[in-house]
Formats: structure tokens, sequence, C-alpha cells
């Protein structure tokens, strides 16, 4: 049986006072890139050093496109399940080549994917284990004297909009591309798949029989673009299988969590929704929009209407990362 929710309080908060520059390992370093330092802190592959940052629950990989003048911005995206850092490559591009930005860019592997530690495609607890790592690499990475904005995408959305409960004011904007906010698994209600999950074996997959289709297969529905699919189609980094029923019980925690703390959200919020999107459940966006908006926060819904749920994957992703960028730009300082 197919699920299908493949999205989408730490006390682990750090000063705000500046990068805790204490734990920052050594860098690996590719001038490729025009007007900016590109690093990697992962596991070299030739030498074995291990770069990434010591963080809750393992160490977490990461990578970082330092701008080379004063940066006005650091924008720091959070995949979603299964994704890591190069999915993302195409959409740094956009943002620091061809639109030419004056900004930081941080992408991070959520753990239990990536180049990350944790089992493969489980956690055990989504505050204590997801967004205390969020929170980790924001501390350690980000010029807290530069503005902030927050992009994610699908689980990544749970994730930051956790992190951004928690520590309300701290950033200009958030974009989030399809979140998970509410599950989507048809036939059941998302309060009937969270008692399954709850009993549960914690890192025993949800379907252990479960294949990723080719691109032309009707199951697929993560992109229309073919092209852009197959760039991670076998790649050996993204299969990492459903996730464990540990997983599904922790994003149920974290969802019903979202929502208690509705109110506590002050920044501007802009989600960006997938009119065809199969994995997570949209209406689980206008509802958390609605309470947001109910409590005197800002949030608004940009429809996508003949998208699959990857839009920054789809083939008109350059519009979704030009409309990001709009909505940041408007609030910076």
């Amino acid at each position: 049986m197919r699920l299908m929710v493949l999205a989408l309080l730490c006390g682990c908060n750090a000063s705000n006072d500046g990068k805790d520059t204490d734990q920052k390992p050594e860098k690996e370093v590719d001038d490729g890139w025009p007007t900016h330092v590109f690093t990697a802190y992962n596991i070299s592959e030739e030498d074995g050093t291990d770069s990434r940052l010591a963080a809750c629950a393992g160490k977490l990989a990461y990578q970082t496109w330092e701008y080379e003048g004063d940066a006005e911005l650091t924008l720091l995206l959070t995949p979603g399940r299964t994704e890591y850092t190069d999915k993302y490559h195409h959409v740094v591009r956009q943002l620091v080549e061809d639109m030419e930005l004056p900004w930081d860019v941080v992408i991070w592997d959520p753990y239990g994917q990536g180049r990350s530690d944790g089992i493969r495609a489980h956690i055990n607890n989504w505050d204590n284990g997801f967004v205390c790592g969020l929170d980790t690499i924001i501390h350690t990475t980000v010029d807290r004297g530069t503005p902030l904005a927050l992009v994610s995408h699908s689980m990544g959305g749970l994730i930051t909009t956790r992190w951004l409960q928690q520590n309300p004011g701290e950033v200009v904007a958030a974009v989030f591309s399809a979140p998970l906010m509410r599950i989507l698994y048809p036939g059941f209600t998302e309060a009937g798949v969270c008692i399954v999950a709850a009993g549960g074996l914690p890192a025993i997959p949800t379907d252990p029989f479960e294949q990723r289709p080719e691109c032309s297969d009707p199951l697929q529905d993560l992109t229309h673009d073919c092209d852009q699919y197959e760039l991670f189609y076998r790649d050996p980094i993204t299969e990492i299988g459903p996730q464990t029923w540990g997983w599904l019980s922790s994003a149920c925690g974290g969802l019903a969590d979202m929502r208690t703390d509705a109110p506590a959200v002050t920044d501007d919020f802009l989600i960006l929704q997938a009119g065809i999107d199969k994995l997570v459940d949209s209406r689980g966006q206008d509802e958390m929009c609605d309470l947001i908006n109910d409590n005197n926060g800002y949030c608004e819904i940009s429809l996508y209407p003949n998208d699959f749920h990857e839009i920054f994957q789809e083939v008109d992703r350059e519009q979704a990362v030009e409309e990001a960028v709009a909505f940041i730009q408007e609030r910076v300082p």
C-alpha cells in the first residue's frame, strides 16, 4: 500500500548576537561561481575528512554561497523529503547569476537524507530533530546582522514553520513551495493516518515495496519536466525509500503543534500552492493561512494551477523563483 505522505519545542536556541563560529568546520571551496564563494560542508570524497556540522541529532551537511561583496540578505533553503542540496543548484544559479542578487545563500540536508547523519527517511521527534537542526544551521552559518529570509519545500515547510513559531520576528519573509501542512492519504482522514502511525514500529518503512516511477509513468506526480526529474531520478543520495512510521508519527505531532501555535506566527508568509498536488493536502495550506491572518499575521497564497508537487522543479520554476524574490525584496529594510 502506497502512503501518499511524501511531503512535506526544542530548547536549542542559540544567541542572536552573531554567528556561533566556534562550531564552524574547515571549508572545502569551489571557485566555479563568478560572484560567490561556494563551500560544501560534507565528507570529502578524496580523503574522508568530515566537515559537517555537529547538531542536535548528529552531523548535518550543508552548502553556502557567500557573496564576495557586502551581502544585503541571507536566503536559507530547506528542501523536502528525499531531497538534498544539489537538487536546488539551479535555483541558486537563477538567484546569483541570472538575477545577480547580492545575497548569501545556504542550503542544508535535514537528518535522514542527503549527506547528513541519521536513519534514512526517519526522525524520532520533529522539533527536537528537524527543527533543532535548522536552528543550529541558522545560528552557525547566518550573519545575524544581515536580514534573513527562509525558503522551503514540502517537508521543509513544516520544519520552517515550526522554527518560525519558536523564533518570531527573526526573518524578513518566509516563502513556502507546496508545504506539508496537512497529510494526504486517499480514503483516510489525517487523524486516522496519525492513529495508525502511532502504533507502527518507529524505524520501519511504511511501504517497503514502494518504487520510484519513470517520468512517463502516470504515478509520477512530482513534476512535468522530465529532463529535470531525470537529473535525480536514480541519484542514490535521493533513493532513501518511503518514510518510516516514526517519521510519519513525528510529522503528525509537528502538524498538531503547528496549528496550536498558529497565533505565534508574526512573519510574512507566501505559500506557492501546486494546483495538482498528490503528495500533500493543499487544504491544509489554506487552513493555516486563514489561522495566521485571523490572528493578525500575514499570509498569502499564490496558486500554480498546472503544477505538480515540486514547484521549484516544474516547467514554470523560474516564475516561481521570481515571485519568491519579489516577495522577499519588498520586505528587506
